[in-house]
């Protein structure tokens, strides 16, 4: 999450009904305050515009009708890819990951697979 985006999604929220929903592995939080670094607009854990949900691979969560299961992927720091379980289809989306088996266990039974690969 860039700067750009986050702003975004400040100039977004009005009268948005829930929070954002922001995934990723555990210590994504401190990642994005890396990322955004000290803009005004950092979101801080207590910022009920945003639901952080800090999981490890093979967790399983649920978040506006969606189940969403996390699958690890192998990169140069933790990194999951997701399985988006909605109304009757899935969605995987692999992360930022290397190539590997590991996406081929992601994509198993997927309608669709969104693959963002920059590895060696």
């Amino acid at each position: 999450m860039d700067r750009f985006l986050l702003d975004a999604v400040y100039r977004h929220a009005e009268g948005r009904e829930r929070p954002r929903a922001i995934a990723g592995p555990p210590g994504i939080f401190e990642r994005v305050s890396e990322i955004t670094g000290d803009h005004r607009d950092q979101p801080s854990r207590a910022d009920r515009r945003f639901a952080w949900f800090e999981r490890d691979g093979g967790a399983r969560f649920e978040r506006a009708g969606a189940h969403v299961e996390t699958v690890r992927m192998e990169h140069s720091g933790p990194d999951n890819g997701y399985r988006v379980h909605v109304d009757g289809g899935v969605v995987a989306y692999t992360g930022d990951t290397a190539p590997g088996d590991h996406i081929h266990e992601l994509a198993q039974g997927a309608d669709v697979l969104i693959v963002e690969c920059d590895g060696p």
